[in-house]
């Protein structure tokens, strides 16, 4: 399986300074750390209880490197990934036997397959603006239509006011072999409001050690993110078609969302 060393390695062939992609070069790192920051387990119970009794099938969109597609298999007969990252997918495909689909969320549809469709670990805040057409609006629009009627839907968000820019934060993660330490700064973009709620980014530098061998690297990276309206994503959730849309409270952070299809 790809891991730390692997990144290491590849930044160390590279020039620097290095910058890399997330989702990409630096899945593995990405994987490492999410691993260590969130309890998986608990966001598939988390699926398990807001999901009807006779659920059997699951999407679950922007899977990345599998777990909670791995936690959500243990709870339902049939469970599907997808990922537009394909470094993501193969990470996906080595942690769980759980079908994988390289998809994007904002156009892939398969139309009323499932009886749930997921998009947690914050991934919705990721989706972007582009020619002023809002993906999280046509990623929500494609959960809908590969739901069956009377599926549920699940997402979780960033309430409006949580990028503080200027923010600086910095956090260690550590295995027998490996230390990262990461750093994250959060930039506001005035400029960048929509009616669903603020746009910004977080800028990464992470220092890698692996405490066998002694080597040390620094790589960077950055990822536009966003925080939401309530009362716009609620809006914008019913405006998919769903109903019945409430709020709850994720075991991974910010605010939840579940709505269902009619039947």
């Amino acid at each position: 399986m790809r891991g730390l060393r692997d990144v290491m390695d590849w930044v160390g062939r590279a020039d620097t300074p290095v910058y890399a992609t997330p989702y990409d070069e630096l899945a593995p790192l990405y994987a490492f750390e999410r691993e260590r920051m969130r309890n998986y387990q608990a966001v598939a119970e988390f699926v398990a209880r807001e999901t009807p009794d006779d659920a059997r099938t699951v999407g679950v969109g922007a899977c990345g490197p599998g777990f909670v597609l791995e936690g959500v298999s243990e709870h339902f007969d049939t469970v599907v990934g997808f990922d537009l990252s394909p470094t993501m997918l193969e990470l996906a495909a080595e942690r769980t036997a759980a079908p994988v689909v390289a998809a994007d969320l904002r156009t892939t549809v398969a139309p009323e397959t499932f009886d749930v469709f997921t998009i947690l670990g914050g991934s919705i805040a990721h989706l972007p603006v582009i020619d002023g057409a809002d993906s999280v609006r046509a990623a929500l629009e494609s959960a809908y239509e590969s739901l069956r009627p009377g599926g549920v839907f699940l997402c979780d968000f960033m309430r409006q006011g949580a990028l503080e820019s200027g923010r600086v934060t910095s956090d260690t993660f550590a295995s027998e072999r490996f230390t990262v330490e990461r750093t994250v700064i959060t930039t506001g973009e005035p400029d960048g409001q929509t009616d669903l709620g603020g746009v910004g980014r977080y800028t990464f530098a992470y220092e890698i050690t692996d405490d066998v061998a002694g080597d040390t690297v620094r790589v960077g990276t950055s990822t536009p993110v966003r925080e939401f309206s309530v009362g716009g994503l609620l809006g914008a959730t019913l405006g998919a078609g769903f109903a019945d849309a409430r709020l709850v409270a994720p075991p991974t952070h910010g605010v939840g969302i579940v709505a269902r299809k009619p039947a």
